[in-house]
């Protein structure tokens, strides 16, 4: 087995130790089974119960609690998971505004996905198409090159067009 230290021998000790303890209580437990359950009573009972609390006076929320409830009922503006950076490029990647153009429809043909994103201090990585690249490769892609890198996006610049052009990241 090797080179076994006290502290292998004592973790195996208390391993042991925790299985002996589950399985005796498994095979052996202490007490007596809990009852089981007979029944609720008379219905007459139960029917008074209900309409009981039915009859019972509804209060009004406090200010605060009436505040509280708007709050969580109402839709989020903006969603808090989201750090400020990545949430504001997510929200201009939102905005179809763009003009066609022919590197567009090009792009889009090209059907290119940025599915991952590594950050290694100095250095950044984008998975594109199956693909490692880094600021300023030029894509398998005739006339582009990969201009900027972020979690949430990439930018990629088309040479002849002179235009830049935001891929989200697709998961």
């Amino acid at each position: 087995m090797g080179n076994v230290t006290p502290r292998t021998i004592i973790i195996l000790c208390v391993m042991g130790a925790a299985i002996l303890y589950g399985a005796s209580q498994l095979f052996f437990p202490a007490g007596k089974p809990p009852e089981p359950l007979t029944g609720l009573g008379d219905t007459a009972q139960l029917n008074a119960l209900i309409a009981g609390l039915a009859a019972m006076p509804r209060e009004n929320p406090s200010s605060g609690n009436a505040y509280a409830i708007a709050r969580a009922e109402a839709p989020w503006s903006r969603n808090p998971f989201f750090e400020r950076k990545s949430y504001r490029e997510w929200l201009d990647a939102k905005d179809p505004s763009e003009v066609e153009d022919a590197a567009l429809v090009a792009l889009r043909k090209e059907k290119i996905v940025y599915s991952g994103y590594l950050d290694m201090g100095e250095k950044k990585i984008a998975l594109i198409n199956g693909s490692e690249y880094v600021l300023g490769d030029p894509l398998a892609m005739e006339g582009y090159v990969l201009r900027d890198i972020s979690p949430a996006k990439i930018v990629l610049y088309h040479k002849e067009s002179k235009r830049s052009f935001d891929i989200p990241l697709q998961e």
